[in-house]
């Protein structure tokens, strides 16, 4: 699993998905409007297989 944190969401899920992985986009606890990815899920270092569908977090 790549790092993303930090990213735009746009980019963050054109990255993911030129991967093979599904994404899926929620508001984090912290959420506050900025677009950007404050944590994932899986984490990232991961291992996670191709097809996986990954979590992105905004802040």
């Amino acid at each position: 699993m790549p790092r993303v944190i930090a990213k735009g969401v746009d980019a963050a899920t054109e990255e993911l998905e030129g991967l093979g992985f599904d994404v899926v986009v929620e508001n984090s606890d912290q959420y506050i409007g900025l677009g950007f990815v404050f944590s994932t899920s899986p984490s990232a270092g991961d291992m996670v297989a191709g097809g996986s569908t990954i979590t992105l977090y905004l802040i």
